[in-house]
């Protein structure tokens, strides 16, 4: 899906998700309780379900390493802190997402 999904002007979903993601990193009070390439890999993979080659083709890295992150991430989901991280993270994600997309000039 991913050829389908890049839109004019170069527009790409992953370099959205990579903002958002920096957005959050900046902003958080303490030290983030996960590496961004193992959050980044959770975001594209699992949070917006892009396939994981795609998602190892964006971060250069081989699709087995994308799902190891996912489930690193995946399993400390059971840890508060994680799991409000990715919950902050998600709703970031989709928001950066929507307002990024500009449904408002589509025909």
């Amino acid at each position: 899906l991913m050829p389908f999904l890049i839109g004019e002007n170069g527009w790409d979903p992953r370099d959205v998700v990579t903002e958002a993601l920096n957005h959050v990193y900046l902003a958080w009070p303490t030290s983030a309780p996960l590496g961004k390439r193992a959050a980044l890999a959770y975001l594209l993979n699992q949070v917006i379900r892009l396939a994981e080659e795609d998602v190892a083709c964006f971060l250069r890295v081989r699709p087995g390493q994308v799902y190891r992150h996912c489930n690193s991430v995946q399993d400390r989901l059971d840890h508060p802190e994680v799991r409000q991280f990715i919950d902050v993270l998600r709703t970031h994600t989709f928001a950066a997402l929507a307002h990024s997309a500009d449904w408002t000039n589509s025909a």
